[in-house]
């Protein structure tokens, strides 16, 4: 992480756990309406190839970690902290997209490792994620992380971790019909199948969660408060009316710029040159 964009912005490295209960502060991260549906999740061939890079990117910092000690930087979110009666709430301007895979990615190894149960904080810290797009959107992540409990490891070879979610007693048409309830469902299936690759290979993935939740999980990210820098609310209308896909040619550049040198300026030169 860029040590001059922490000072010019007060902006903190945080890691998902960490930004669950940052340092005394507990807060609940709270989608708001405002914000799209969730979208890594769609079935189409672009998107589809942006969520592959991404899980295979964050298995690949999760599994080499101890060999390579290289950080994943999924980049800046920010936005802003509500007080609602007492209650701290983080509200992401931008992040949403990402923090909301790295929930599905924590709770599936909770759930893997079958911590969710026998440490009360992990369930009382993944129940703080929560979305308010959709009322049925928010039931379904507190009911992931309430009531859904899968033996990831004699899952038959034909059956989807969804189709096991979706024989759950709560899972009504009204999920299904979700756009983003949809999408999570196949960001998990696509967690579980690349979590099974490397267990097929003889992978030892059973500390993946100790090591998402330690202080030296490799998947971080720069976390700002834009209260802090005198930011206000009418931001969310800007950031929102570029919610659209982006292009291919777009996606081939931010796929590029992890292959360039650790170089910052030469890399933001030679995108600069391409653009």
């Amino acid at each position: 992480m860029s040590n001059e964009v922490q000072n010019k912005t007060n902006a903190t490295e945080e890691s998902f756990w960490s930004m669950l209960s940052r340092a005394g502060s507990e807060f609940a991260i709270y989608i708001p309406r405002i914000q799209r549906d969730y979208a890594q999740g769609r079935p189409d061939d672009a998107t589809r190839q942006i969520r592959e890079k991404f899980v295979d990117d964050i298995f690949d910092s999760l599994v080499n970690y101890k060999e390579t000690g290289k950080i994943l930087d999924v980049n800046f979110i920010y936005g802003n902290i509500e007080d609602d009666d007492g209650k701290k709430r983080f509200i992401p301007i931008d992040g949403q997209q990402r923090l909301t895979t790295l929930f599905l990615l924590h709770w599936y190894f909770a759930v893997y490792t079958g911590r969710i149960d026998t440490d009360p904080e992990v369930k009382k810290r993944l129940l703080q994620f929560q979305y308010e797009t959709r009322n049925v959107t928010g039931k379904f992540c507190r009911n992931l992380t309430e009531y859904v409990r899968i033996d990831f490891k004699n899952l038959p070879g034909e059956k989807h971790v969804s189709d096991a979610i979706r024989n759950y007693y709560w899972f009504f048409s009204d999920f299904e019909n979700d756009s983003s309830v949809r999408g999570m469902l196949v960001m998990i299936n696509a967690i579980h199948d690349k979590a099974m690759e490397y267990e097929k290979q003889g992978t030892d993935i059973d500390g993946i969660f100790d090591l998402l939740i330690s202080d030296d999980a490799p998947i971080r990210f720069l976390y700002l408060n834009i209260d802090d820098v005198g930011l206000t609310d009418s931001i969310y209308i800007k950031m929102n009316a570029r919610g659209k896909a982006l292009t291919h040619f777009e996606n081939f550049k931010a796929q590029l710029r992890n292959y360039l040198s650790d170089d910052e300026d030469f890399a933001n030169e030679f995108i600069d040159n391409i653009n």
